[in-house]
């Protein structure tokens, strides 16, 4: 899928970016007298405060950013056992934040703590609750393969990673070519963006009937992004400054989604397989979707002080 393939090439970027620093070495600096002796991945993130210190890959160096605070939500990606200077096993937990606007240049807010540092745990109710919607919402879908290959996606989302895909949890430990398969799996989430992005572009198409034989997306999509929308918009709307140009595509595909099969069928023909080529009148709900995904991804942000100073909409 397109966010697999987003993620091969950042990966390739950052071991490039890695590689050209000389960081090569994922295990625990023998300076540090850190031991990692066991790593295991986490199927089901949880999020807490951390109150003590974060240290980074090797043990060498604690972990330090003008972005955390005392309320800063840190999701549990890893768990290990971790032999201690003074020679005793401790668990502890690869955490990490989701910061908007860090880039991949930036030190990541991640790394290492004792189990004992995690704290004010937060409810997952939320996330299910979400879940369930989407659930519900997914019967809108035009067929029953699109509802059940949506259901099927549905079944791999977790509530700990249901608003992130890509976010807090990339590349804080080193990745090397041994381990950059296994990274990639780590991080290969389903998130409920990806859920609705992918039930459009998995949905059969509608034989268009005319000569060309072209096809056309069932106005059952509309519906579909439309629900999702109407749900989590009062979330959204405390996540970017304006919900203007989001809410403007909104009220455009609304129109379009009154209308019959075949009227939907000919207006998609007419402004987007036509000679003219009117994609300002396009009746595809893609760019709301994709606009939903990257808002949900919002939803996960470990600073509630934080917020996405622009919005994704391109319209």
């Amino acid at each position: 899928m397109k966010r697999k393939k987003f993620f091969l090439m950042t990966a390739v970027c950052v071991l490039s970016f890695l590689a050209f620093l000389g960081i090569t070495n994922t295990s625990a600096s023998a300076k540090s007298h850190y031991k990692i002796e066991k790593i295991t991945k986490i199927k089901n993130p949880q999020r807490y405060w951390v109150k003590g210190t974060i240290w980074n890959e090797k043990f060498t160096k604690k972990v330090t950013s003008k972005d955390r605070h005392k309320s800063t939500y840190f999701g549990t990606l890893y768990k290990a056992t971790v032999k201690t200077p003074a020679g005793k096993k401790a668990s502890y937990y690869g955490v990490g934040a989701m910061i908007p606007g860090m880039t991949i240049s930036e030190p990541r807010l991640a790394g290492w703590t004792w189990h004992k540092h995690l704290y004010h745990k937060v409810s997952q109710s939320q996330p299910k609750k979400d879940i369930a919607f989407m659930k519900s919402a997914i019967s809108l879908l035009r067929t029953e393969k699109d509802r059940q290959q949506a259901l099927n996606e549905l079944s791999k989302v977790e509530p700990g990673t249901a608003y992130s895909n890509y976010g807090w949890p990339s590349h804080w430990m080193t990745l090397t070519e041994s381990n950059l398969e296994k990274s990639m799996a780590d991080n290969d989430f389903t998130a409920l963006g990806d859920v609705v992005t992918d039930a459009l572009y998995n949905s059969e198409q509608i034989d268009s009937n005319d000569e060309d034989g072209d096809t056309s997306d069932p106005v059952e999509n509309v519906k579909f992004v439309l629900r999702v929308y109407e749900y989590f918009r009062p979330r959204f709307a405390k996540e970017v400054p304006s919900m203007k140009a989001y809410d403007k595509e909104y009220n455009r595909l609304k129109s379009l989604s009154k209308m019959s099969e075949s009227e939907y069928v000919n207006h998609e023909l007419h402004h987007v397989m036509g000679p003219s080529l009117d994609t300002s009148g396009s009746a595809y709900s893609d760019q709301l979707a994709g606009d939903i995904s990257n808002l949900i991804t919002g939803l996960n942000r470990s600073n509630q002080s934080l917020k996405k100073d622009t919005n994704f909409s391109t319209y």
